[in-house]
């Protein structure tokens, strides 16, 4: 791993996140470099943080949540990737 990952006790293991707001940024970043490009993008991660909204105000319980995201955030999230392939 390119990070330094924590310590953990015997038996506890570690679930990486890859995170959207780290990714996010670095596309903000070359914006001014690709417009359009850059833009689909984030019109297309706003869609996710909208979902991730309702989500807390609906108060959904993180089964809820999850399931909520796998039936809404997952089919953009699986587009973008393959448009991001392309």
């Amino acid at each position: 791993m390119s990070w330094h990952a924590p310590k953990l006790p015997a038996g506890v293991e570690l679930l990486v996140a890859h995170c959207l707001a780290h990714g996010r940024r670095q596309v903000v970043d070359v914006a001014q470099n690709f417009p359009a490009e850059c833009r689909h993008v984030l019109e297309q991660l706003g869609e996710v943080y909208r979902n991730d909204a309702r989500a807390r105000e609906e108060a959904m319980t993180a089964v809820e949540r999850l399931r909520f995201h796998q039936q809404h955030s997952q089919p953009i999230l699986d587009a973008l990737h393959g448009w991001l392939e392309a």
